[in-house]
C-alpha cells in the first residue's frame, strides 16, 4: 500500500502577512491550503487513500486560530469520501513539554476521516510504529522496532535551515537494525540519508515560511509499505521566498529578473554583494552586504558573552526573522548545552 507524508504545516492566523485576494486567505495561509489540495488532488489521482501529517500541524503551542483550522477542516470535508488522514502530535501541537503537555489535535478528533496520535502506537498491518512527540519519546523510538518508524524529533545527523546541526539524544546509529525507514518531522528542511542498512528521511514542510526556508524545494514523500520505497513528489501552489545576489555582473539586467518573479507573485529580496550605486528604485527589500571598512567592528572584551554575540549577528547580516532563532542556538552552543 502507498501512503502520503508531509510534516510541519504550522497553521497560525499570519495576522502580518497581506491578505491574497483570490482566496481571501492570509498569503501564508493561502499557500498552505494550495499546497496541501495540491498533495491530496495528488492523491487522489493516484488512488493513494491514506496521508500522514507527521507533528506540528499547529504552529502556536497551547492556541489555536479559527481561521485556519476552519481551513483545514474544508479540506478534510472536501476529500472525506477519498482520504483518510493520520495526524502525528508534534512539538507544537503540545500545551508544553511535560508529561502532563495535551494534544491540540484533540479538536479535529470528531472528523470521521481523522485519527491521531498522542501516545505511540505500533500499525501491525504495516508494520509502522508511530512515536508523537513525548517526554518520554527517545526511550521508546529505542526500546521498540518496526519496518517503519514516523516520528517528530531532531536527530543528531539532521540539519536545520541554516546549515547547522544540534546534538540531538538520537543518532542514526541508535535507529539502525530496528527500523528500516525512518520519516520525521521537526526540522523544516528537506533531506536525507540513504545507505545499505536505512532509508532516513525528513518531509521538510510543505511551504516556505520564512526567508529562512528561501531556496528550497519543498516537497511530500510517497511511502509503499511493501517495497519500502520512498518516492519525493514536489508541491505546486505557494508562493517562494527568492533572493537575488545583485553584483556588477548583472546589476543593468536586474529590473527585468525582479518584474519577472513579481509576475508569478512570489517575494523577492535583493543581496546586494558589490558597492554599487543603483540608479533606479527597484520596489524591493535591499541587504547591503558589500565589503566594506570593518575594522571597527564595535566588539571590545568588556562585552559579556550575548553582547558579543549579537554584534556579531549584527555585522553578519543575520534577517530580523531569523534573529532570536539564531541567537538561542549560538548560546546553547556557548554554553554546551
Amino acid at each position: 500500500m502507498k501512503i502520503a507524508i508531509t510534516a510541519d504545516i504550522h497553521l497560525s492566523n499570519f495576522n502580518q502577512d497581506p491578505i491574497d485576494k483570490e482566496s481571501g486567505l492570509r498569503e501564508r495561509l493561502s499557500s498552505l491550503n494550495n499546497s496541501l489540495r495540491y498533495m491530496f488532488d495528488y492523491c487522489v489521482s493516484h488512488e493513494i487513500n491514506k496521508i500522514i501529517i507527521a507533528g506540528d500541524l499547529f504552529h502556536n503551542k497551547g492556541l489555536i486560530y479559527t481561521i485556519s483550522q476552519n481551513m483545514f477542516i474544508k479540506i478534510l470535508n472536501d476529500y472525506k469520501d477519498k482520504i483518510c488522514v493520520k495526524l502525528v502530535t508534534g512539538n507544537h501541537d503540545l500545551s508544553s513539554k511535560t508529561e502532563d503537555g495535551e494534544s491540540s489535535l484533540l479538536a479535529l478528533s470528531y472528523h470521521p476521516n481523522l485519527t491521531y496520535f498522542s501516545s505511540p502506537y505500533y500499525d501491525e498491518k504495516d508494520n509502522i510504529f508511530y512515536v508523537p512527540y513525548t517526554f518520554n519519546m527517545v526511550d521508546l523510538i529505542k526500546q521498540n522496532s518496526a519496518n517503519i518508524l514516523i516520528s517528530h524529533f531532531g536527530l543528531n545527523e539532521g540539519i536545520l535551515n541554516n546549515g547547522t546541526s544540534i546534538i540531538s539524544d538520537i543518532s542514526l546509529k541508535n535507529l539502525i537494525n530496528k527500523y528500516k525507514v525512518v520519516i520525521l518531522g521537526h526540522y523544516h528542511k528537506p533531506q536525507e540519508i540513504i545507505n545499505d542498512n536505512i532509508k532516513f528521511y525528513y518531509t521538510g514542510s510543505p511551504i516556505q515560511l520564512n526567508w529562512g526556508e528561501s531556496g528550497e524545494e519543498k516537497r511530500f514523500l510517497i511511502l509503499d509499505t511493501e517495497t519500502l520505497d520512498v518516492e519525493s513528489v514536489l508541491f505546486e501552489g505557494y508562493k517562494k521566498y527568492i533572493k537575488i545576489e545583485l553584483n556588477k555582473d548583472n546589476y543593468k539586467d536586474i529590473s527585468k529578473e525582479i518584474q519577472k518573479i513579481k509576475e508569478f507573485g512570489d517575494y523577492i529580496k535583493v543581496i546586494k554583494m558589490d558597492d554599487i550605486n543603483l540608479s533606479e528604485d527597484l520596489d524591493v527589500p535591499i541587504v547591503d552586504r558589500s565589503e566594506k571598512d570593518i575594522t571597527n567592528r564595535g566588539i571590545n572584551s568588556s562585552m559579556d558573552t550575548e553582547s558579543k554575540l549579537i554584534k556579531y549577528m549584527e555585522i553578519k547580516n543575520v534577517q530580523e526573522e531569523d534573529f532570536e532563532y539564531i541567537k538561542s542556538i549560538g548560546m546553547e552552543l556557548i554554553r554546551g548545552e
